[in-house]
Parts: structure tokens; C-alpha cells; sequence
């Protein structure tokens, strides 16, 4: 996935280079202004997350079409109001982001629901928006700084279309921070005809309790459920679209406010209430399958 160096104004890969480390300004002066590129449509599920540093100054985040510059605008005023404006009408919604200092970090989130963009700070919801123009429209994200302080520093778009590594996932991952609302952990894999089932598994404890498994089986079956004290508790079933042999495939699992939201290429299926705090899991835990299906690729949220 992509991300910009607010300093110099340089699109990088964050697969591939290092993440860029904040640090104070030097005599380069930063660009006001940083774009980037979307690699494909908008859709429902679509995360973008932005990360930067609290300044004295106001700032925004912007989402652009073909023709609009500013289709949509986040825009952050001292000490803590954030308001949203879209084509259209113009008119604002305005709402108060948690309170902070100069050089705290900040962490925004723009969620694409089914009718709305929905935003958040720092896992707060703090404001959503109707769509004005269709979701596909919006083509790429700038960032203004407000002035010479560079304040954004690292963005977190859409996936592209879909490539695989040669290499399986680890079967067990550590999440480096407790999971948010707002947060997706987005999954890549290849389908292999005769695979029995293959899974995902959000744990606690060693691997000891599941807070939610997602399990794709024979049939185009998904059942989900959740283990607590060594008990599995009652269990979720739904479909998910048909998938031909050596197939790559996405499935995006998104944190929303009371449940996990499943999609698989896009596809929403069921989802799955929270059983306890989203916070307590500690680990991805992975079943790869059989006959050469497995798990090639993992992204974990933006901290």
C-alpha cells in the first residue's frame, strides 16, 4: 500500500522502504501541499487512514475527483475542531477531536460505509458525511500542512488490485497495538480447488481463547464464532461468492463500533457481534489449508 513523506513530498511504498521516522524540521522546507493517487475505485470498506503531528496551525485532509480539487475536505482548526465539507451544498459538519498538545501524534481515519464517509480520531468517531458523488468517483488524497511545519507524515490507502508474494504468512502474528474502531486487518490469498476449509483466527491468550473465527469451508460456507474458557460458543454461518482454482482473493475485516464487517473482494457478508473487548486481542492466527491454499500476504492496521 502507498504512503507519502509529508517532508519532501515523495509517494512511497511502505511495503517495500522503510516507515519514514517523525523528527524536528530541518532547513528543507517541507511542501505545503502532498498528493497522491488512489490505484483503484473507492468502495464500500475502503479505509484511508492519515497519521501526523499536533501543530498550532489549521490543517487539512482532502479527497479529490477528476474535476473537483476538493470534493471532500477535513478540515482541522486550533485547538480541537475538525469540519467536514463536500461538493454539493457546501454546507458543514462540524465536531470536537480529542484535545492535544503541539507534537502529539494524531491518527485520522476515514471510513467509506454504505451511504456515508464516516471519520475518525485517534479511534473516536467523531463526525460522518453522506455521499454527495458516487464513491467511484474519488480518484486521490492531498494534504494541506497550513504552513511550513510538516504536520501529515504517513497515509494508509486502499489496496490495489491484487498481487501475491510466493511466500505463506506466518501462522501466528502479534498485533503490535490493541485494535480500534475504525482499524481493517486485510488478508491476501490463493484459492486451491479440494482445500477443506481455511481460516482466520482473532485470539487472546496464547491462542487459548478466539475472540472471532472466520472460517471459510467447502460449499462457498463461512461460519463464524468465538471461544471463551475452552467452549465454543454458537456459531454464524453465511456464503461467500464462488472462487475458481488458483484464484487470488481479499478478505477485509473491518473494526466497526459493534461488530466485525466481512468482505471478500469487495462482497459484504454477515458479520459478527463483539463478544468481548476489542482491545483484548493480542494475535492473528492463520489455517492455510490444504492442496496449496494458503494465506500470502497480510496487512495489519495503521498504528
Amino acid at each position: 500500500s502507498s504512503g507519502i513523506n509529508a517532508e519532501y513530498g515523495v509517494i512511497y511504498l511502505r511495503n517495500q522502504l522503510p516507515q519514514p521516522t517523525l523528527r524536528e524540521p530541518s532547513l528543507v522546507q517541507p511542501k505545503r501541499f502532498t498528493e497522491t493517487s488512489f490505484e483503484r475505485p473507492l468502495r464500500v470498506g475502503d479505509v484511508i487512514a492519515v497519521r501526523g503531528r499536533s501543530q498550532a496551525q489549521t490543517c487539512s485532509v482532502n479527497l479529490r475527483t477528476d474535476t473537483l480539487t476538493n470534493a471532500l475536505q477535513l478540515l482541522f482548526e486550533v485547538p480541537n475542531r475538525m469540519a467536514v465539507k463536500g461538493a454539493g451544498s457546501w454546507d458543514t459538519i462540524t465536531g470536537s477531536c480529542p484535545t492535544k498538545e503541539p507534537g502529539d501524534t494524531i491518527l485520522v481515519t476515514i471510513l467509506c460505509d454504505t451511504k456515508e464517509f464516516r471519520f475518525f480520531v485517534d479511534g473516536s468517531e467523531i463526525a460522518s458525511f453522506p455521499y454527495r458523488l458516487p464513491l467511484d468517483s474519488f480518484t486521490g488524497l492531498w494534504v494541506d500542512h497550513g504552513g511550513t511545519t510538516t504536520i501529515w507524515t504517513e497515509v494508509e490507502l486502499p489496496l490495489p488490485y491484487l498481487t501475491a508474494s510466493i511466500d505463506l504468512v506466518s501462522s501466528v502474528t502479534p498485533l503490535p497495538s490493541p485494535l480500534k474502531v475504525g482499524d481493517k486487518l486485510s488478508l491476501m490469498g490463493r484459492y486451491a480447488e479440494g482445500t477443506e476449509k481455511f481460516s482466520i483466527y482473532l485470539a487472546r491468550d496464547g491462542g487459548r481463547n478466539t475472540d472471532f473465527l472466520l472460517d471459510f469451508r467447502r460449499g462457498n460456507v463461512t461460519v463464524m464464532n468465538s471461544k471463551s474458557g475452552g467452549r465454543w460458543l454458537s456459531e454464524i454461518r453465511g456464503t461467500y461468492p464462488a472462487l475458481q482454482s488458483d484464484q487470488l482473493f481479499l478478505v477485509e475485516l473491518l473494526c466497526d463500533t459493534n461488530a466485525f464487517r466481512v468482505f471478500l473482494d469487495g462482497v459484504e457478508g454477515k458479520c459478527f457481534p463483539y463478544r468481548r473487548d476489542l482491545g483484548e486481542i493480542t494475535e492473528v492466527r492463520l489455517v492455510h489449508g490444504t492442496e496449496g491454499n494458503g494465506w500470502f500476504w497480510m496487512q495489519l492496521p495503521f498504528y
